[in-house]
């Protein structure tokens, strides 16, 4: 029996939460595989690790501190996974994201198609409309959009991830230096490094809707103190940790114009809005 830990962090949103979960317990699990879920609680006032647990009891809720945001609670939740077994594969899920019934067995069987131990992306749709792919495997013009083939991919969106327990025993977890975003893009271009590629599924194998456009640093009915709070805030575009990011992976020059251009997007976001 092959056994696959699901990693899923959450804050304030038991229902979105609950969903997700409802989906997951649909999904087609193929024989001589097993589900673990492991849930990291971010300390969520309305209750949603109470509700998680008196629908759920079998899932291995985890308590955050309240600051954990998606990066630093999907690295607890991974951690508390590999304390606990010593698992084949580990899933990552994000909590907005539904998954058809078939999203596991599409999962691993691009897995037996692909190189040995490759990370799988599953791709996601609109809520709305099969056709409209929303997150999955990226590359040099964007997001991989599915045709019925296994593309390889440069990194990708955290939404629903397969990785086999060689590239976690080999390059370790999350980059705990960020706290929301950056985590899934730098985990994708550090496995590839090493030496492990990245794999997307051919179809999709669930749904979530896009975050909003634009975000609260490039409204302009905003006040420019505000625009900037939120430019440096988790849910943001960190400045600092997309320094590190670039400065990590790109060249110095590169890491300062990006660091530049975010400041002079958040003073004249008209200009982005235009493009």
């Amino acid at each position: 029996m092959k056994k696959i830990a699901v990693l899923i962090t959450c804050f304030n949103r038991c229902r979105i939460t609950l969903s997700c979960l409802d989906s997951l317990a649909k999904v087609d699990i193929p024989s001589g595989f097993s589900l673990d879920v492991f849930l990291v609680d971010d300390a969520s006032p309305d209750n949603t690790a109470k509700e998680v647990i008196g629908k759920y009891p079998r899932v291995n809720v985890i308590k955050g501190n309240g600051d954990l945001y998606w990066n630093r609670g999907m690295y607890t939740a991974w951690n508390e996974a590999y304390k606990t077994f010593d698992y084949d594969f580990y899933l990552w899920l994000n909590d907005d994201t539904l998954l058809h019934e078939n999203a596991l067995e599409n999962l691993l069987e691009t897995s037996k198609k692909v190189e040995l131990n490759s990370i799988i992306v599953g791709t996601i749709c609109s809520m709305n409309d099969l056709e409209s792919i929303t997150y999955g495997g990226r590359n040099r013009n964007g997001i991989i959009i599915p045709n019925g083939i296994s593309k390889i991919c440069d990194n990708f969106n955290g939404n629903c991830v397969l990785i086999p327990k060689i590239v976690f025993k080999t390059i370790g977890n999350l980059d705990y230096y960020f706290k929301h975003s950056f985590g899934d893009f730098e985990y994708g271009l550090r496995s590839r490094i090493k030496g492990f590629n990245s794999y997307v599924t051919p179809s999709p194998i669930g749904k979530c809707d896009r975050n909003q456009w634009p975000p609260n640093y490039l409204k302009s009915e905003i006040t420019l103190f505000k625009r900037f709070k939120f430019l440096y805030s988790p849910l943001g575009f960190n400045p600092i940790e997309s320094f590190y990011f670039n400065f990590k992976y790109k060249s110095p020059f590169y890491t300062i114009i990006v660091f530049l251009k975010l400041h002079l997007n958040v003073l004249f976001p008209i200009i982005v809005l235009k493009k």
